[in-house]
């Protein structure tokens, strides 16, 4: 019987299906990290089966997506931006992973994006990992991170210095500066061969909930706190400057 391919699966539909059971997956915290004395060839193919069969059992639908993604010839690699939904181990660095932590999940277990990687035989590591004000660039194509907003700090759990502002816990590099990293990293371009996924927002209202709480208790009138906070969150949504480059391959961009 033939494979299915990405011109037999509707591209929105095969994203929505991996994506939905990849989540359902993280959630429950399926999967894992594999014994450290097994080659890394046969641990990924090991956890690309696991992962194909925790995400195929969410439906028909589910399992015809698994069988299109694995036999992919098209996507060589997925890229993520975003906060701590999509964050693959920025922080998994020090203490936090001797201890196991560093990914918001079930740790060990993967997040989606780590789950769709395998799908598709490329692996999502972090692009920059570190804690505590201090970082350095390992490489991988997740460029997303916890507490991170769309295009300002301090994020969620920055800790900013009172006299410079610098984040002194999580590192929350805004969504807009990961793309500008991305960009920086790989020629100023995109390729049709790779999955791009952007998800931010939540870390920008959560932001918002704190300046009102404070407005409020500074005595700042309710009505007018919540209008002032709407406001800063819609301006989070229109005002990120975020440039696709001209010399892009042809991809299809989806909102």
């Amino acid at each position: 019987m033939k494979a299915p391919t990405l011109e037999g699966l509707s591209s929105r539909r095969l994203v929505a299906a991996l994506l939905a059971a990849a989540l359902l997956v993280a959630s429950c915290g399926g999967g894992g990290d594999k014994a450290a004395d097994t080659s890394p060839a046969v641990a990924q193919n090991s956890e690309a089966t696991e992962a194909a069969a925790q995400v195929a059992a969410g439906g028909r639908e589910e399992a015809m997506a698994v069988g299109v993604a694995r036999n992919s010839q098209r996507i060589r690699q997925v890229v993520t931006f975003g906060d701590s939904l999509t964050d693959v181990g920025t922080y998994r660095v020090g203490g936090i992973a001797q201890v196991g932590g560093g990914k918001f999940t079930t740790n060990p277990g993967p997040v989606w994006a780590e789950t769709i990687g395998l799908l598709f035989n490329a692996r999502v590591t972090p692009f920059r990992q570190g804690f505590g004000g201090t970082s350095q660039i390992v490489g991988g194509t997740g460029f997303a991170m916890g507490g991170s907003r769309v295009s300002q700090q301090p994020g969620i759990d920055c800790g900013p210095d009172p006299q410079t502002g610098a984040c002194t816990q999580a590192l929350t590099i805004p969504v807009a500066q990961q793309i500008g990293d991305y960009l920086g990293a790989n020629g100023d371009r995109f390729t049709r061969n790779q999955l791009v996924f952007v998800f931010a927002g939540a870390n920008d209202i959560f932001f918002q909930l704190g300046v009102f709480g404070a407005k409020v208790k500074a005595g700042v009138p309710v009505a007018q706190a919540q209008a002032e906070a709407l406001a800063a969150v819609l301006r989070t949504r229109t005002g990120a400057d975020v440039r696709i480059p001209e010399k892009n391959e042809e991809f299809d961009l989806w909102n």
